[in-house]
């Protein structure tokens, strides 16, 4: 239930119910669930994309390391 309540919040845009952060927020979570593997089939690549979305203006710092990790940046 929270992986679908996550992927909806990332689905939407900048509204009154989710602002900017709520969005980078739910992409980062939704990384983390792709690298954990329990929920979902762990996959490095979904991850790696949902970390970009998180960090699109450059102000992610969690994802920015985790980033880092999987050798993105």
């Amino acid at each position: 239930m929270s992986f679908e309540l996550l992927n909806n919040i990332s689905n939407d845009v900048p509204t009154a119910a989710n602002c900017q952060y709520d969005i980078d927020e739910a992409n980062y979570f939704l990384a983390k669930i792709y690298l954990d593997g329990e929920i979902v089939e762990k996959s490095i690549h979904m991850a790696r994309a949902f970390l970009k979305l998180a960090n699109t203006d450059d102000d992610h710092r969690s994802a920015q390391n985790l980033l880092v990790i999987i050798g993105e940046i």
